[in-house]
């Protein structure tokens, strides 16, 4: 088994917090941006902007210590995504 390292702050591109077994447009969860972002290329590959609200350093690092704390148990993509689903709850760190 590979061994996988925390994700930090500065890796993320977003991250998406929602209900499983739904789409993930948004209606059933949320993004958030890094306040690092490069926000144009961002709004860019959205499609349309991203507003102040939706960039929150604090709710990315919460989604992140989810995330780093069930690596064991995780779907990984490597290099685009990591995937936590928690009892009807999905987590996502998107890289790519």
């Amino acid at each position: 088994m590979a061994i996988i390292k925390p994700v930090n702050l500065k890796d993320v591109k977003y991250v998406y917090r929602g209900k499983s077994g739904h789409c993930m447009c948004g209606c059933r969860g949320i993004y958030r941006y890094p306040s690092n972002l490069d926000r144009a290329a961002a709004e860019a590959a959205r499609g349309y902007s991203i507003e102040d609200s939706e960039i929150s350093d604090r709710i990315v690092n919460h989604i992140l210590n989810i995330i780093n704390a069930n690596l064991e148990t995780a779907e990984i993509d490597p290099g685009k995504y990591i995937k936590v689903d928690l009892g009807g709850r999905i987590f996502f760190v998107f890289f790519d």
